[in-house]
């Protein structure tokens, strides 16, 4: 399986690079601690393989937020009232 074989490149790749400083021990790391956690929606089909769901409704309240620093007067809430 091509998940297993990523896992045991990084673990190796991992062992290599943990004495050094950068971003791919930061990288590799985290795949390695977190190994767990990324491959659960194997074994829960419930969950998706992306979080792409959670981060779009995550950027609706951060977008409205920005929006709704605007509605100011009364002319504003009717324009955003109407969206």
């Amino acid at each position: 399986m091509l998940v297993v074989a990523f896992f045991e490149l990084a673990e190796a790749a991992y062992e290599r690079v943990k004495h050094q400083r950068g971003l791919l021990r930061s990288v590799l790391g985290y795949c390695v601690r977190q190994k767990d956690a990324l491959t659960r929606f194997f074994d829960d089909d419930r969950l998706e393989m992306t979080n792409n769901h959670s981060e779009r409704q995550l950027r609706r309240v951060a977008v409205g937020r920005k929006a709704w620093l605007f509605v100011g007067s009364d002319d504003h809430g009717q324009a955003a009232g109407s969206r």
